[in-house]
């Protein structure tokens, strides 16, 4: 007797396997993107702090960046929601972006929830100002972390220093606590 096709049981049993495999690649997938985007956002606000030293060096004036969730003013204390990078007059100095003030460069966040992959937490630092010989105002830390809500099993983390020479260097061995 020859035997065509599968019995129910096999087929329900093959589609099982297939259906718990897919779950688990599809959580894994999830937490890549979510890494990725983790890392992307980081690299971003690091060459952010990069841009903003150097403009204040070639051009000799006085270049701030601070959080904005719009792109058009300095917004609260949230990086994670985004920032702005402006050129500021030699008069006003006042961390605010005003009438005549030139947005070199914007950064919003893309993602639907900000916040809900990561969290920033400024230690001195939650407005930036690079004066003329590239030297900071104000010397301080930048951390970004996985937020409590992501779903991100890794201990990443990247800190960003501030020195008041201006020079920007990482030291991820430092904690996200604020």
């Amino acid at each position: 007797m020859r035997h065509r096709g599968f019995t129910l049981f096999e087929l329900l049993a093959a589609l099982t396997v297939i259906a718990i495999g897919l779950n688990l690649s599809a959580f894994a997938a999830r937490e890549v993107i979510d890494y990725r985007s983790l890392v992307s956002f980081a690299t971003r606000l690091e060459n952010a702090l990069h841009f903003a030293r150097h403009y204040a060096l070639v051009s000799h004036s006085i270049v701030s960046m601070c959080p904005s969730s719009d792109s058009r003013s300095c917004t609260g204390d949230d990086y994670a929601a985004g920032w702005i990078v402006f050129s500021e007059n030699s008069t006003s100095k006042n961390f605010k972006l005003d009438d005549g003030e030139v947005i070199l460069s914007t950064h919003s966040v893309s993602h639907s929830t900000p916040g809900k992959l990561w969290r920033v937490v400024p230690r001195n630092l939650s407005r930036i100002r690079f004066l003329p010989d590239g030297n900071a105002s104000y010397s301080g830390r930048l951390s970004v972390c996985p937020s409590a809500e992501a779903i991100l099993n890794t201990n990443f983390r990247r800190v960003f220093v501030v020195n008041s020479n201006g020079s920007i260097r990482r030291d991820d061995e430092d904690s996200c606590d604020a």
